[in-house]
């Protein structure tokens, strides 16, 4: 119950200060001290939070110590992972979070992808005790890239579901 009152606030409060703010780390530095000041010490929350521009492709991603964006670019054999510098919001001082936390900006291409997950996916274990790991998860996307996003998605899904059975 706790962790879904500070998501309902998380969301709450960037929803006031992303309003017309195009830095996403500005936005972040604001919802961090905001969050700092409101949670319960020891309680932090992680995102990603980006901005795409339509006409230009271009993307600008800042990063609250959430896992990397992969960044699967149909020029590139092998994905990305964009790992804009940050720290998760409400552990740390405005001084200290808003000295680590940069901009990364990337150039999409038509047929690119940009892929975000939870820290769920790759963590997962089999019964073995064997982890599904970042690799494993990059393959599996790179395999599937060809396909539109809702097959992607779910064959990713249906494999990640298997491995964790087996």
């Amino acid at each position: 119950l706790p962790g879904m009152l500070v998501m309902l606030m998380t969301r709450d409060i960037i929803r006031r200060v992303a309003n017309g703010n195009r830095d996403p780390r500005a936005v972040l530095c604001d919802l961090n001290k905001e969050l700092l000041a409101t949670i319960r010490q020891g309680m932090f929350v992680t995102m990603l939070y980006g901005l795409l521009d339509q006409r230009t492709g271009q993307v600008t991603i800042a990063s609250a110590g959430h896992n990397p964006l992969i960044w699967i670019s149909n020029s590139q054999p092998t994905p990305t992972l964009v790992r804009p510098p940050g720290y998760p919001l409400g552990l740390m001082t405005p001084a200290v979070f808003d000295q680590r936390i940069k901009n990364e900006t990337i150039q999409l291409a038509t047929d690119d992808w940009l892929i975000q997950f939870t820290d769920g996916v790759n963590e997962a274990r089999n019964p073995a005790g064997a982890e599904y790991g970042m690799d494993r998860l990059l393959a599996n996307l790179k395999e599937r890239r060809h396909l539109r996003p809702i097959d992607l998605v779910k064959q990713s899904l249906a494999e990640h579901a298997s491995f964790v059975a087996s």
